[in-house]
């Protein structure tokens, strides 16, 4: 499938496809869908299904993450053999899966920019880092902050209280 058939592209020309069942569905403004074009979509209609059915699913597992990460921006980090595995699974174990691999890119997003993501709130101390915010207070010989550490990026410090 071309770059002019990709979802995103056809969207930026104005037309809406959708998938009702194996059927391939359209709206678009008169004289956008050249003869060529509809040619295409029909060669690749199994490939724009499938594209259709995988942005559901990611629409559907970014929904709590809303304003943090979009369902393309989830596709566009997942490997090939993921997208592979995607289309074997039932929709809610798919659905399960991507809405856990959106929050740990969410919570690195988050950790790159020197925010603890939501939940990190106990004091913790990294042997490498000093006090951090962690999901538990621990002691540790490495931590999620250690990239942001070794790079000179912000680590969110909780307040450290005299002996």
């Amino acid at each position: 499938m071309n770059a002019a058939l990709s979802l995103p592209a056809l969207k930026a020309r104005g037309i809406e496809l959708w998938a009702e069942g194996e059927t391939l569905r359209y709206r678009a403004p008169a004289g956008t869908l050249t003869p060529d074009l509809l040619t295409a979509m029909k060669v690749h209609k199994p490939e724009l299904l499938r594209t259709l059915k995988l942005e559901s699913i990611a629409a559907e597992a970014c929904v709590s993450l809303s304003g943090y990460i979009t369902a393309s921006q989830l596709i566009a980090r997942l490997a090939p053999e993921d997208l592979t595995d995607l289309e074997s699974m039932p929709k809610d174990s798919a659905v399960r899966f991507l809405r856990a691999f959106a929050t740990a890119c969410v919570w690195t997003d988050m950790r790159r920019q020197g925010i603890a993501p939501p939940g990190w709130t106990h004091a913790a101390h990294c042997d490498r880092c000093g006090p951090v915010y962690l999901w538990r207070t621990v002691r540790v010989a490495g931590c999620p902050w250690c990239r942001n550490r070794r790079d000179g990026q912000k680590i969110p410090r909780p307040p450290v209280t005299p002996k």
